[in-house]
């Protein structure tokens, strides 16, 4: 592996123009070429110089020219890498797994084939349509040496064990020796991507509890339109929401919501 160069790199995984068949409300390549580019606008412009590099990872194939030229306004010098990979056949549609499948195996090429990330002490993993303007405070509450913090949630009466994918940071080895490949469990055990993850890192956790971090120390919501139900997350509704989350963090952390 390189040497480190980079303390923390942005991958941002984007899939401007999906399939007609992915189970998504927000299919429009135009309208989530938008979401990609405010993002990243946002990203370079980004006020913490702990992040040194973002990589750009689209599966859709399209024309990434626009977002190329946003990326010249560059005010912080940071290392930029845009990659186009393809994405494999998805699962069935009625399994209602494709979105996870093909989210996987864009993470394991980007790891692949990225030279920013293997030359990263960190990797920050953004939906890419998303933008987090909380992360400086989350990479400053991380514990020293951790391999991955990620947020672990446990929904009270539906046995729903999980962790959000949206945003997670984590060492470039310990994703190559426990999270590559994972998407193939999504087929055997016809689960989502963030109940694999779950099920991958919760006795990892139970052995070090120093090195897995499942829960995030503070708040670091999205801003930006989930593509899954058309959500807009600075909507009132889910503005509440992380207020609840934030209060049980502080108040009743053992409750993972």
């Amino acid at each position: 592996m390189p040497c480190e160069k980079y303390p923390f790199a942005i991958l941002m995984t984007a899939c401007i123009a999906p399939k007609a068949t992915t189970r998504v409300q927000r299919k429009d390549p135009l309208l989530r070429l938008k979401d990609y580019q405010t993002a990243l606008h946002f990203w370079l412009h980004y006020p913490d110089e702990r992040i040194r590099a973002i990589v750009f990872t689209d599966n859709s194939g399209y024309d990434l020219s626009s977002l190329k030229a946003l990326a010249e306004d560059n005010p912080y010098h940071r290392e930029i890498e845009f990659l186009q990979v393809v994405e494999p056949p998805l699962p069935p549609a009625n399994l209602n797994l494709g979105y996870g499948y093909g989210e996987g195996d864009l993470m394991d090429q980007s790891f692949m084939k990225s030279k920013i990330l293997a030359a990263s002490e960190y990797i920050v993993k953004v939906t890419g349509r998303l933008y987090f303007p909380d992360l400086s405070r989350l990479i400053s509450r991380m514990r020293k040496d951790v391999d991955i913090l990620i947020d672990g949630r446990h929904i009270p009466f539906q046995k729903a064990y999980y962790v959000a994918t949206t945003l997670f940071i984590v060492r470039h080895d310990f994703y190559m020796n426990h999270l590559y490949g994972i998407k193939e469990k999504i087929l055997t055990e016809r689960v989502g991507i963030e109940g694999c993850y779950y099920k991958t890192l919760i006795p990892l956790y139970r052995n070090n509890k120093k090195k897995i971090q499942l829960r995030f120390p503070v708040n670091a919501p999205p801003v930006g339109i989930g593509a899954h139900w058309n959500k807009n997350y600075s909507a009132g509704i889910w503005r509440c929401v992380e207020v609840l989350r934030g209060f049980f963090r502080m108040f009743l952390p053992f409750l993972w919501l």
